[in-house]
């Protein structure tokens, strides 16, 4: 186990709790959706902290955190129900709202059809994409300015 982030234990998870999931995934009893969106904040501990503290109080388990604030970019990973897409949307929002910062849903939670590839929403990089918030409407945050 790792503990990369001065977060409450909600996120370990111990290795018989890891087998066993891999061993009910494996026999498709249990359904999982695996979770690693990547937030644009690699250097404010208390930021990284509060977006663990909130995926901890929803309805998934935390697996992993890795930060590097070289990149500026931390990492989450955690495990929920298929109906993960529901609660990443709803995350987004509310992440939004309590840190006025723009975020964008790709992949499964996109919530337009130009955005399900995340290198596409990454065009431009963040300097690329920060200069053109506001500006061009394609390129308009699904969730805070």
């Amino acid at each position: 186990m790792r503990i990369l982030c001065a977060v409450p234990l909600c996120f370990l998870m111990t290795e018989t709790e890891l087998a066993a999931i891999n061993h009910l995934k494996s026999r498709s009893v249990l359904k999982l959706l695996e979770c690693f969106p990547n937030f644009s904040e690699g250097r404010r501990r208390d930021v990284i902290d509060a977006i663990v503290a909130e995926a901890c109080s929803r309805n998934v388990r935390v697996l992993d955190v890795e930060f590097d604030a070289d990149h500026n970019r931390p990492v989450l990973t955690f495990v929920g129900a298929p109906d993960a897409v529901g609660l990443a949307r709803e995350f987004a929002k509310q992440y939004a709202s309590r840190f006025n910062v723009p975020v964008f849903l790709y992949e499964e939670a996109a919530a337009r059809p130009d955005r399900r590839n995340l290198a596409d929403v990454r065009k431009g990089e963040f300097e690329g994409l920060r200069d053109e918030i506001g500006k061009k409407p394609d390129r308009s945050p699904d969730f805070g300015e």
